[in-house]
């Protein structure tokens, strides 16, 4: 995680990027020692993917802790 906003998270991943099929996809976190839903993909800048020459791995995940307790 690279930074957080109202309802936003920003993340940085190594060996890999958020591609185009993958938007609306789960963003687990390991929470008390079991697995929570944090965010759903949002946008990415696409490194190492299908038909991208883009070299940025970031993304935009948009969070969920404001939705449910």
């Amino acid at each position: 995680m690279t930074e957080v906003g109202a309802t936003t998270v920003g993340i940085d991943r190594d060996g890999g990027s958020i591609c185009k099929g993958d938007v609306g996809g789960p963003a687990p976190r390991e929470k008390d020692g079991g697995v929570e839903l944090a965010a759903v993909h949002s946008a990415s800048w696409q490194a190492g993917c299908l038909w991208s020459d883009e070299t940025r791995s970031s993304a935009v995940e948009t969070g969920l802790d404001d939705i449910v307790d």
